[in-house]
């Protein structure tokens, strides 16, 4: 069960004071239970299994090699379309099917106001039926037969998603079978105390859901406002008298008249990488950090989620990427929206989807790693490598590619000025990042104490 935090309740109940979130209370008694995720409930309130309250429809797909049976007019939920719902409701989904497709298929249709929950890996994600709709087999529909408050069963079962994943078995994928889910127990207070906490809880996580999306604006805005500062100082410099001229380069623009335009390949050494063979035991799990697309998070990377032995540097890679090279990704999906760069703080080896950048004394690594990062969407236009399966860089194009270049001294200047600018600016962000984590956290905490009778909220909606 999700227990609420008393620091955790306190700290964001006085966030939230604005909001109209008060302290609240328990009822006024409790008796046990014998599930451990319930604990003890209020003692007018009933424990009983799923399948008492709703008709359980399992799920099912159309043949997808017979056409007419596709892009029809019926609701075919499935559990990417309930990962991706952002409402407590779910009105339409990516794929569709025909009449025929429902008739060829064994799934059912459930009336408006059922519950759909993803039963396959990963099981839990939840939805309210908004109109009528049927579910592939990921996924199994819970169809009240009973007068009952959707909506407090949907945050009930939401909360609960630890516990239906933990039933779920299986090898090949993990799933909740039909009778896991039958047999789940709920509670159920009276019908009116059902609408008036799914009511509270409507009303208080809108509140949070809205101090979450202002603060990811906030985060946004942060974001635009760093790159602006590193891009401007990367190619304009940081005095504004500067005579500026053309770069010649599109992406560039202007540039202080007195900086160079040389290509890459003339200001750095390069080198690529390599992946030992993963059945030489002997290669892996050394002290070396091997540096590869999954680790490129941070600004500098000093440690690694794998590591290679001597025995690969000496067998394989020949070298070691010295400390203060500029590493960059040039082969993941991630390069359709940004290229990740970063700088290795102690010796590393990097796989085959990495390049490593080793700066002569012309070049700052600090400035070249801020030009990349400043400037990343512009280089991903002009160095993406067109018509690949995979995203990647071409070795050519970038070695190629112009890039501006400062005196040394104007160089470490820029790096520290972009320091101290951006400085402020990750403070906030991390402190934003936070609240949002604990705004998340809360939450998920007060679903679960108020549909599991931890806390009253009669009177508060």
């Amino acid at each position: 069960m999700n227990k609420v935090d008393p620091d955790i309740l306190q700290e964001v109940e006085q966030t939230l004071d604005v909001a109209g979130i008060k302290r609240f209370e328990p009822y006024p008694s409790y008796k046990p239970t014998s599930v451990d995720w319930l604990g003890d409930v209020p003692d007018h309130w009933e424990v009983i299994q799923s399948r008492r309250f709703f008709k359980i429809l399992n799920g099912s797909t159309p043949s997808s090699s017979e056409s007419s049976y596709w892009d029809g007019d019926i609701v075919w939920v499935t559990p990417d379309d309930l990962s991706k719902n952002s409402d407590s409701d779910i009105r339409d989904s990516r794929r569709r099917i025909s009449q025929s497709g429902y008739n060829s298929c064994g799934a059912t249709i459930a009336p408006p106001n059922s519950i759909v929950v993803s039963t396959r890996a990963p099981i839990g994600y939840v939805a309210i039926a908004g109109v009528s709709l049927c579910c592939n087999q990921g996924c199994r529909i819970l169809a009240p037969n009973k007068t009952l408050d959707s909506k407090f069963f949907y945050y009930q079962l939401l909360s609960a998603g630890s516990e239906l994943s933990s039933r779920g078995r299986g090898t090949t994928f993990t799933e909740l079978s039909y009778g896991q889910l039958a047999s789940v127990e709920l509670l159920s207070p009276p019908l009116d105390e059902q609408q008036v906490i799914a009511r509270f809880l409507d009303d208080q996580t809108r509140k949070i859901d809205d101090l979450i999306e202002a603060k990811q604006k906030l985060l946004d805005l942060l974001k635009e406002k760093r790159q602006a500062i590193i891009t401007h100082a990367v190619t304009k410099g940081i005095n504004p008298d500067v005579q500026l001229k053309p770069s010649g380069i599109e992406w560039l623009g202007d540039v202080p008249e007195h900086w160079e335009m040389k290509k890459l390949k003339y200001t750095c050494d390069f080198s690529g990488g390599f992946t030992p063979n993963t059945k030489v035991v002997d290669y892996w799990d050394g002290d070396i950090p091997w540096v590869s697309p999954k680790d490129m998070k941070h600004r500098y990377i000093s440690e690694t989620e794998d590591y290679v032995t001597e025995l690969a540097v000496n067998e394989v890679f020949r070298r070691i990427v010295a400390p203060k090279s500029v590493l960059i990704v040039v082969r993941s999906g991630i390069l359709i929206h940004s290229l990740p760069v970063a700088i290795n703080k102690t010796g590393v080896t990097i796989n085959q989807d990495m390049r490593a950048l080793m700066p002569k004394k012309m070049l700052d690594s600090e400035y070249l790693a801020l030009l990349i990062h400043g400037n990343q969407s512009a280089l991903l236009h002009v160095l993406t490598k067109p018509g690949t399966t995979v995203q990647s860089i071409e070795s050519q194009y970038l070695l190629n590619e112009p890039i501006p270049v400062p005196p040394i001294d104007e160089q470490l200047d820029i790096v520290n000025y972009i320091n101290n600018k951006i400085h402020k600016i990750d403070l906030l962000t991390t402190e934003t990042n936070k609240a949002i984590e604990r705004l998340t956290e809360y939450r998920i905490a007060l679903i679960s104490a108020a549909v599991t009778g931890k806390i009253d909220v009669r009177g508060r909606a």
